[in-house]
C-alpha cells in the first residue's frame, strides 16, 4: 500500500495564499467554504500549528521552503545550511511531520498528559535520545522507555480507530 502524501509543500504554499474572509472582494460572500474533513489541505491545515514544535534551525527551513516555496539555493543563502543538505534535511523534516505517531501525539492535545506528550514529541519529532530526554526532565531512563512504549501503543490504537 503506498503511503499518502500528506504533508505536500505545494499544498502548504495553497493554505499560506488562501485569501480571508477580509481579503475578498465580494462583500456577499462573509465566510470562506468549509474546507472537506479529510482532503489533503485539510490534514495540511491541521499541520500547520506543528510546524512551531520544530527547533528553531528547522523551523526556518521549514518556513523558508515549504511556505514560502524558496529554491533550494535561495534557502541555502537564507538560513545558512550547505546547499547539498538541504534537501535532505527537508525530506527529513516532513518525514517527521508525517510520523503517524506524531500525527497522533499533536491530535491528542488535551487528551494526554502533557508531560507524555512532551516525551513523545521530544523523542519522535525532535530526535532526542532516551538519555537526553531523561536527563533533561529528571526522570529514569527506564521511565521514560515505559512511557514511549505506551505512547506507541496509544498511536497504534489511535490509527487503528481512525481506519475502521
Amino acid at each position: 500500500m503506498r503511503r499518502e502524501r500528506l504533508l505536500d509543500p505545494h499544498l502548504l504554499g495553497q493554505i499560506v495564499a488562501q485569501p480571508t474572509a477580509n481579503d475578498s472582494a465580494d462583500s456577499t460572500q462573509d465566510e470562506p467554504e468549509p474546507i472537506p474533513q479529510n482532503s489533503p489541505l485539510a490534514v495540511a491545515l491541521d499541520l500547520v500549528p506543528l510546524l512551531d514544535a520544530l527547533g528553531p534551525v528547522d523551523r526556518q527551513l521549514a518556513d523558508v521552503l515549504l511556505l514560502e516555496r524558496a529554491s533550494f539555493r535561495s534557502a541555502s543563502r537564507r538560513t545558512g545550511i550547505p546547499l547539498g543538505s538541504i534537501k535532505r534535511r527537508r525530506d527529513q523534516i516532513v518525514s517527521r511531520l508525517q510520523n503517524p505517531t506524531v500525527l497522533t501525539l499533536h491530535r491528542a492535545k488535551g487528551i494526554l498528559d502533557p508531560l507524555m506528550r512532551d516525551i513523545g514529541l521530544r523523542y519522535h519529532l525532535h530526535r532526542q535520545t532516551l538519555t537526553r530526554i531523561s536527563a533533561e526532565l529528571g526522570l529514569t531512563r527506564r521511565n521514560v522507555s515505559e512511557r514511549l512504549h505506551f505512547i506507541r501503543g496509544y498511536a497504534r490504537a489511535a490509527s487503528r480507530r481512525r481506519t475502521v
